[in-house]
C-alpha cells in the first residue's frame, strides 16, 4: 500500500523472514604492513536471514588467495561448533564460527557509502515460510554471492585490478541487479563500489558493476596466468608429496613484506610516468622483429630510474618492484608469448603500463 507510513512498513517486515545482501570489509584480513596504513581493507558480502526480527542465519563470502588463485571462504557465524572445511575441487573454503560476524579478534562492518552515512544493504527475499525452507533460501543467496565472486574473477586474482574488493562490490551489484525484477525499489538503494579508492583508480567502473556491460574484465585478452610463486618453508613441508593447507588463505599475503607500501604505489606510478622525470617512454622497435611497440619502456632502463630517482635502494630492489607491479597488472610485457614471465633487469625486455579496457 502506497499510503502506508514507513513505521508500518518496518513492522509488516518484522512478522515476515527477510533475507538481507550487505557489502562488509574487515582490516584485520589485510596484510601486517598494509594494515598499519589504515588505507585498505578487505571486503566481502554478509547474507543475513532473520525470522521476525531475530537472526537466522549469518554467512559472509569472500574472495581470498590461495597459491595465487582465487578462492572463496564461505563464514558460516552463530554456529554450533568452531570448523574449517577446504574444498580443492571448488575452491572454497568453508569456515563454521560461534560468534556473530561483527563479533571476535576480526570482527567485520557494514561498508558505509556516501560520505559514511548509508550502508550498503537492501532485502532480497521476504515471506513467511518453515525453518527448513527459509535455510535453503538462505544458501541459495549465499551460493549466488559465491558464484558471483567467481565470475568477476575469470579464475585470476588480481592484487589491485581483480581483488577482495571489486568481487564483493560485483557480486552486491549483481545480485542487486538480479532481485530487481521481483523486489521493487531496489534500484534506489545505493551502489556498492571498491571501498578504498586506490582500487577504483587502476579499474574502470564496469569491473564491479555488471549492469554497465558484460565486459567487466579489466584485461580481457588471453594471456597465460602468472605462474605459481614458490611458498616459503613455513608455508611447506613434505607428506606424500603434497603441500599441508596453511592454518588461514590470508597467511600467504602476510608471509613476507612487500617491497613497496601499497599506500605509495599511486605516488610512483605518477613519477614514473611524469613527462620530463619520468621513464623513457617511446615507441621502439626490436631487432629482428617487423613493426613498433607504442609507448614503451625497457627493463634495464626502469631498474636505472628506480635506482637514479631514490626509489629503489639497489638494482636487485629495483627488479623486485618491477615485479610486483607486473604481478598487480599494473605493467606488462609487450610481446604476449613473454607476459607470464617474471620481469626482466634487461634491455631486451619491453614492458608498458596497462591502461582500462587493455
Amino acid at each position: 500500500d502506497d499510503k502506508a507510513s514507513k513505521e508500518e512498513i518496518e513492522n509488516f517486515k518484522e512478522t515476515m523472514a527477510v533475507c538481507y545482501i550487505s557489502q562488509v570489509d574487515n582490516i584485520e584480513y589485510t596484510h601486517p604492513l598494509v594494515r598499519k596504513t589504515g588505507l585498505i581493507t578487505h571486503s566481502g558480502v554478509l547474507v543475513e536471514t532473520r525470522d521476525q526480527g531475530k537472526i537466522i542465519h549469518q554467512t559472509v563470502v569472500d574472495l581470498v588467495e590461495v597459491e595465487a588463485k582465487p578462492w572463496c571462504a564461505v563464514r558460516h557465524y552463530r554456529q554450533k561448533d568452531h570448523n574449517e572445511v577446504w574444498n580443492d575441487s571448488e575452491q572454497v573454503i568453508t569456515y563454521y564460527r560461534t560468534i556473530s560476524f561483527n563479533e571476535g579478534k576480526k570482527p567485520w562492518r557494514i561498508t558505509m557509502t556516501n560520505g559514511n552515512q548509508a550502508p550498503v544493504r537492501f532485502a532480497v527475499w521476504r515471506g513467511s515460510e518453515e525453518a527448513k525452507k527459509i535455510e535453503e533460501i538462505h544458501n541459495k543467496w549465499v551460493l549466488n554471492t559465491k558464484d558471483s565472486m567467481f565470475e568477476m574473477t575469470k579464475g585470476q586474482f588480481k592484487h589491485i585490478t581483480g581483488n577482495c574488493q571489486h568481487a564483493a562490490a560485483y557480486a552486491v551489484n549483481n545480485i542487486k541487479l538480479k532481485a530487481e525484477e521481483t523486489v521493487p525499489g531496489l534500484g534506489e538503494t545505493p551502489s556498492a563500489k571498491p571501498p578504498n579508492v586506490i582500487f577504483r583508480m587502476f579499474t574502470g567502473t564496469r569491473s564491479w558493476r555488471p549492469e554497465l556491460g558484460k565486459d567487466f574484465s579489466r584485461r580481457s585478452r588471453g594471456s597465460k596466468s602468472p605462474s605459481t610463486p614458490k611458498l616459503s618453508r613455513k608455508m611447506r613441508r613434505s607428506t606424500k608429496g603434497s603441500m599441508v593447507r596453511p592454518r588461514s588463505p590470508h597467511a600467504f599475503e602476510s608471509s613476507a613484506p612487500l617491497p613497496l607500501p601499497v599506500s605509495k604505489i599511486p605516488e610512483l606510478l605518477a613519477s614514473l610516468t611524469a613527462k620530463d622525470t619520468g621513464l623513457d617512454i617511446r615507441d621502439r622497435k626490436r631487432r629482428m622483429h617487423l613493426g613498433k611497440h607504442k609507448q614503451c619502456f625497457k627493463g634495464n632502463g626502469f631498474c636505472d630510474w628506480m635506482l637514479s630517482s631514490g626509489w629503489a635502494t639497489d638494482r636487485t630492489h629495483g627488479l623486485v618492484i618491477g615485479e610486483f607491479l607486473r604481478e598487480l597488472g599494473l605493467i606488462e610485457e609487450v610481446h604476449p608469448e613473454h607476459q607470464s614471465k617474471p620481469f626482466e633487469d634487461s634491455s631486451g625486455r619491453f614492458y608498458r603500463f596497462v591502461k582500462d579496457g587493455d
